[in-house]
Parts: C-alpha cells; sequence; structure tokens
C-alpha cells in the first residue's frame, strides 16, 4: 500500500501546470545526495582504486509530528540496455519518491569499478557483469543521520516542486585491501614528440622518485611506472627522462607531480618534455659557502660558463635556463652594502634535460 502510495505522490508532485496557451511546465519534487558532501579525500576518477560508481538509498522517516520506521525508497540505480547501472560519483542522486513534507535520510554505497549491475530496478545489491557474483561496496557512509549536529545534519523535509538535498554525511574511508600507488607516464607530456623506434622518437623513459626514499623506474615510451607503497596525503616529485632507442643518455626530461591518496593509483601531472636544463645557485648555497649574510652583502653576480652574466639581489637565487645538458660553471662575485667587491665563490653543477640542478659552491680563496 505504502508503494503504491509514493507512486501516486510521484505523479502528482510531478504534474504539468500551465496557464492559458502556454506550454506546460515540471517541476519536480525530490530529495536528492551531493556527492561533495561524502566524498573528502576520496576521489572520484577513472583510475584504479578510486571512487568511480555509487548507488544511494534514501529512507522515509515521517514526518516530525509522525515519525514513522525507516521506509527504505528504490535505489538510484539507471537502466542502461536492460541492465541496471549505478550512478557516477560525479554527479548528485535523486529520487522523486517522496512525500511533501515527510523527512528523509540516506545511505550511500561507492564502488571502486563499473563492471557491475543492479539485480533489478531499484536494487541496493550489484553483481558483477561477468559472473553475476556479488560485490559488495568499496565505501559506505550515512547522510542525515548526525543528530548530534546542527539541524542541517539531519533528516531533510522534502517541499512541493523543490530539490532538497541531505547534508551530514559522514566521510568515507578509504580501505586497505588497493595499494596507495602514484602511475607516472610521459602520453601528456609527449606534446610534438612520438613514441618509437627512429631518431628524434621517444623509445623509452627513466621516472626517479624523488624526497626521502628515492627509487627509479622504467618503462616503454606508451606504458607507465607505478610507485606503490606511498604515504596517503603526502606530496611526491619526479624527475623523468626520455631516451631515445639504443642511447644510453636522455634527450628529453621533465618534471611530474602528484599527491597520493589512501586507497587509490593515480596520475602524476607532468610539464612538456624537452631537451634544455637549468641550472641554479641558491642563496643559501652561497652564503653558506662564503659565511656572509645580507646585513653585508648587497647583490651576488653571477657568470655562467664565462659567457652568461646575472645580477640578484642578497637573498636571491641564481638561475641560468634553456642550457644544454652538460656540466657548467657559475663564478660568484658579490658586492658589500658599502659598495666594495666581497667574497668569490666557484659553484659548478651537470645538468640533465627538463629539469633544475642545484650547484655546489666552493670559496675561492
Amino acid at each position: 500500500m505504502r508503494t503504491l502510495l509514493l507512486s501516486a505522490l510521484l505523479v502528482a508532485t510531478t504534474a504539468c501546470s500551465s496557464t492559458g496557451g502556454e506550454a506546460p511546465t515540471r517541476t519536480p519534487t525530490l530529495v536528492a545526495v551531493a556527492p561533495q558532501d561524502f566524498l573528502g579525500e576520496v576521489v572520484c576518477a577513472d583510475a584504479p582504486g578510486a571512487a568511480r560508481r555509487m548507488v544511494v538509498t534514501f529512507f522515509d522517516l515521517g514526518t516530525a509530528e509522525e515519525p514513522a520506521d525507516p521506509f527504505a525508497l528504490p535505489s538510484t540505480v539507471l537502466s542502461d540496455g536492460g541492465a541496471y547501472r549505478p550512478l557516477s560519483c560525479l554527479q548528485p542522486a535523486a529520487t522523486g519518491f517522496v512525500i511533501p513534507g515527510h523527512r528523509y535520510d540516506a545511505e550511500v554505497d561507492v564502488y571502486d569499478r563499473t563492471d557491475v549491475h543492479a539485480l533489478g530496478p531499484g536494487g541496493r545489491t550489484l553483481v558483477r557483469d561477468s559472473t553475476g557474483e556479488y560485490v559488495p561496496p568499496r565505501w559506505s557512509t550515512s547522510c542525515g543521520r548526525n543528530l548530534a549536529g546542527s539541524p542541517a545534519e539531519g533528516p531533510v523535509t522534502a517541499a512541493y516542486y523543490l530539490t532538497r538535498y541531505v547534508h551530514g554525511c559522514g566521510k568515507l574511508v578509504a580501505g586497505s585491501d588497493t595499494p596507495t600507488a602514484i602511475r607516472v607516464g610521459i602520453g601528456t607530456a609527449l606534446g610534438d614528440l612520438t613514441c618509437g623506434t627512429d631518431a628524434g622518437m621517444v623509445e623509452h623513459f627513466d621516472a626517479h622518485r624523488l624526497g626521502a626514499a628515492p627509487a627509479t623506474q622504467s618503462a616503454g615510451c606508451g606504458d607507465s611506472a607505478t610507485f606503490s607503497d606511498l604515504t596517503p596525503d603526502q606530496s611526491y616529485d619526479f624527475e623523468v627522462f626520455a631516451f631515445e632507442s639504443g642511447a644510453s643518455s636522455p634527450r628529453w626530461g621533465t618534471t611530474c607531480f602528484r599527491k597520493a591518496q589512501a586507497g587509490a593509483t593515480l596520475d602524476a601531472g607532468c610539464d612538456p618534455l624537452t631537451e634544455d636544463s637549468s641550472i641554479r645557485v641558491p642563496s643559501s648555497v652561497v652564503s653558506a659557502t662564503l659565511g656572509i649574510s645580507c646585513s653585508d652583502i648587497s647583490e651576488v653576480t653571477g657568470l655562467l660558463d664565462g659567457s652568461d652574466k646575472k645580477t640578484v639581489p642578497c637573498g636571491g637565487d641564481l638561475r641560468f635556463d634553456g642550457l644544454a645538458a652538460a656540466a657548467h660553471d657559475v663564478t660568484v662575485t658579490t658586492r658589500k652594502t658599502d659598495g666594495s667587491p666581497g667574497p668569490i665563490a666557484l659553484c659548478s653543477a651537470t645538468t640533465m634535460p627538463g629539469v633544475v640542478r642545484d650547484a655546489s659552491c666552493t670559496a675561492v680563496q
């Protein structure tokens, strides 16, 4: 009986309204849940271990004056060629099987896969497409049940011709059955370059993870290198060097970056590959080498390989870009605050394509 009543009210709340000869306008009465209210630190993306699909089940709780035991409404699955699929976790989920004046909360099941379907229309249980085996949700949470919080975090009351969102969702907690990893590939960094074995083509690349626990992996041009067992919420930097077929030294390079997400394998973002390199002479290195401070020194000048000259105020880093990957020398001179010459340092670094190398320095007696 209650199901029939809900169906009738769904028709009523989406009924047409019109005046005169105008075309009718349909304004539905809905209750909804938005992913941003529960995803938290879990990423919704087309990547292994990330959230991909969700099923939301709303519960009718009756009115505030006449509360009722929770009554589950049909879950949010969509008909797709005869199958009933969960929704993308990128979009809100809503139901029109609501009664204005009644209160609603929700339960959310989130999956890290797309090869699943519900057993029937409005079904909450999902099974694998290929085998029909039951697939449990990777994450679950509820919304509108934070009764200890503000009223906005409790159940929401449906209202005619409005979409009311259920808030107060618990954050999803990532499981531990999939690794926390970052995948490094150069597909988006190739630019005008192509993969291949001919001269001028990229045959393979090396990816170096920087930091306290460095690691290196190699992969073909069209493949990727995956770094696992990472610390969630920690940012990781990578240097990537691309090689021509048969080459022992890289011709191109770039840097990549990504913040690790618990239980997900995410793709690193990379700058375009380039043959150019850079050298930097940090002010901290110059100060430590020469035993100076900016209370004594007004400016620092660097002469790269005897030809390229740059001057920066004391405290600034000297940087030279667009260099060939090779060994480079920088002669660093200083000027005191009274205008007289200060101490001198000789700095050097061997650069690599696509990355910045910090120079090491020695004082010139």
